[in-house]
């Protein structure tokens, strides 16, 4: 089409200007659209040695997500209505991007304010709560509902930090300062630690731990929030008349903890917001690791991954 250039166009340029106008057909051959490995030579010329032509054109631009990229509209047929059309689609995608973007920003100031305005009120009413149930002179009925009332504040005290945080992971984690931390350090203070605590509580722990020497990149503070919340839900969802497993090994330059428990029988008044959880794979999104959970009908196991940076010796 008269005004257009797509990529077929500029491999006939290359034919008509390398082949034909300065190699001979007798001594070069010209390939196209030849596969290599995963990807695709788009113009190949052999004369002695290969050479490899990579063609760009607008619309690769375009799905590569520079959607600021505008296709050249020129000539008057089917082919550039064409190109009018994915012009005015990427300046709608552009628009709903944006305001779909400003709309999560407004979520997350509007979830970190109101965590923040009912952190310090529910402080104080969990204080309060707390002081009454040490009033001796207390019916059995009005403690209960007294007892019942600090619980529920506990709950939702808790379930607001964690919104808290979680807002925070999402708008504050291209400002995260990292550090290299030595993995058997970060171990022994952040698991093994709560593992005897645990023991000391008269909880059986089987372990089935390697040598674990090796450097990671992290944010300490978060990881501790990671172990926190995972421990937090171990003494919340696990039976703790029963035992619990751990591992740690290094594998495929991973440092990987690896931690089974039997469940308690489900409260349904105690049933988990699943926020910390959530906050858990955030933070080790924001340090290139995975986090696997398998919930069986007896069983819970995480597994979680950190990069290493560095496997000592």
């Amino acid at each position: 089409r008269e005004g257009y250039r797509n990529e077929y166009y500029y491999k006939n340029t290359l034919l008509n200007k390398l082949l034909l106008g300065i190699h001979s057909v007798n001594t070069t051959t010209a390939l196209t659209e030849i596969p290599i490995a995963k990807s695709k030579a788009d113009f190949v010329l052999i004369n002695g040695k290969a050479v490899v032509y990579e063609i760009k054109t607008e619309l690769d631009t375009i799905s590569s997500g520079a959607f600021e990229q505008a296709i050249s509209i020129k000539g008057n047929d089917e082919i550039t209505y064409v190109a009018e059309s994915i012009n005015h689609l990427k300046a709608s995608l552009v628009d709903k991007m944006e305001k779909e973007k400003e709309v999560y920003k407004t979520n997350t100031d509007l979830i970190t304010s109101l965590s923040h305005d009912i952190r310090t009120p529910l402080t104080s009413l969990s204080g309060y709560l707390e002081l009454a149930l040490k009033d001796n002179t207390l019916d059995e009925t009005t403690r209960k509902y007294i007892k019942t009332s600090f619980d529920k504040s506990i709950r939702i005290r808790e379930i607001t930090n964690q919104l808290f945080e979680h807002s925070l992971l999402v708008s504050k984690k291209d400002e995260i300062q990292k550090e290299a931390v030595e993995g058997n350090e970060l171990i022994a203070q952040l698991v093994e630690d709560k593992l005897i605590d645990f023991e000391e509580n008269g909880v059986k722990v089987v372990r089935n731990i390697q040598d674990v020497t090796s450097m990671l990149l992290v944010n300490t503070g978060l990881i501790q929030r990671l172990f926190d919340n995972i421990f937090s839900n171990i003494e919340k969802y696990a039976d703790l008349q029963k035992e619990i497993f751990v591992e740690y090994y290094l594998k495929d330059n991973f440092l990987i903890v690896k931690i089974s428990n039997y469940k308690k029988k489900r409260n349904l008044k105690a049933a988990s917001s699943k926020i910390g959880m959530n906050n858990c794979r955030s933070i080790v999104k924001i340090h290139d690791g995975y986090l696997h959970v398998e919930d069986e009908k007896e069983m819970f196991t995480l597994e979680l991954g950190l990069k290493c940076i560095q496997e000592l010796e």
